[in-house]
């Protein structure tokens, strides 16, 4: 078949085209770092970066996860603390107010430093966090113990996922941290410690520093709990940022350019175009004289 003069200028124009597509896309690279702008740039590669950036939103979402329920685990776990420490006060005071030596008036005095503390083991066993009150199973929108001290929550357990296949129960039960289930009715030791004392009941008082002591072993095992609990949200988020930076390294693999490289080929494209121009210029202007002569 015979080369025709606007086949070959079709060839020629067709050939210019394509350099200067390729040219384009090794512009886009140099200049962004990205050897994927689009899937089409390579199907292979923008598949695999695809299950590769899922894996990385999963990853992220385990720690958004983590980021969002262990600020409550550490609140509860330094308001067991604070409880803890109530609580031994507590015990001091009943055992300066079961000396015999103590008068009624004295014991009224040591009796009004119990009320205050009680106040004070109320608002910890009531305290808030980021997602509701930390010590209500799932009825966090509601203080897990009346006024009177009386217990209103529930014992049901608050999950998150952490990890593929792992759920953590992050919440800490507030019925065994402050009430019998526990071991001990806190809150109503205090009130009977508080009333041994306001009517000069010795026995009484006496009863309640072995109940104080038990309480203060009480809360210390579910602070132990929440430090337990608090390990796994650690180990998990580790776990999670050593998996993020291998597949942020695995993502740059497949996208990111090697700036020498980008540079080199684009500078190469663009002279294999500015050589293609001028063949086509050439030629071009051969074919013109020819029809001239």
């Amino acid at each position: 078949m015979r080369v025709t003069d606007s086949m070959q200028i079709g060839n020629l124009l067709r050939t210019n085209a394509r350099m200067k597509t390729q040219l384009a896309a090794r512009s886009r690279t140099a200049a962004t770092g990205s050897k994927i702008a689009a899937p089409s740039d390579d199907p292979v590669a923008a598949a695999r970066l695809a299950r590769v950036q899922a894996q990385i939103d999963r990853t992220t979402a385990y720690r958004n996860t983590i980021s969002s329920v262990k600020p409550d685990a550490e609140l509860a776990e330094s308001s067991l603390a604070v409880a803890q420490d109530i609580v031994k006060r507590a015990n001091e005071l009943a055992l300066m107010g079961a000396n015999d030596t103590v008068n009624a008036q004295s014991r009224i005095d040591i009796g009004k430093e119990v009320a205050e503390l009680h106040k004070q083991l109320l608002a910890i066993a009531n305290t808030k966090g980021n997602t509701g009150y930390l010590f209500a199973g799932t009825a966090t929108t509601v203080a897990p113990f009346d006024a009177a001290g009386a217990w209103v929550g529930n014992i049901n357990s608050r999950n998150a996922e952490v990890a593929p296949g792992v759920t953590v129960n992050f919440n800490i039960n507030g019925a065994n941290a402050f009430t019998v289930s526990g071991g001990r009715d806190i809150l109503a030791d205090f009130t009977a410690l508080e009333t041994a004392l306001n009517t000069n009941n010795s026995a009484g008082i006496a009863a309640q520093v072995t109940n104080m002591d038990s309480a203060h072993k009480q809360l210390g095992t579910s602070r132990t709990e929440a430090g337990v609990l608090l390990a796994r949200f650690e180990t998990a988020d580790s776990t999670h940022q050593l998996v993020e930076v291998a597949q942020a390294r695995t993502r740059a693999s497949i996208v990111d350019a090697d700036p020498v490289q980008a540079y080199t080929e684009f500078n190469a494209a663009q002279t294999m175009l500015e050589q293609s121009m001028s063949v086509t210029r050439n030629i071009l202007e051969s074919l013109r004289n020819n029809k001239l002569t």
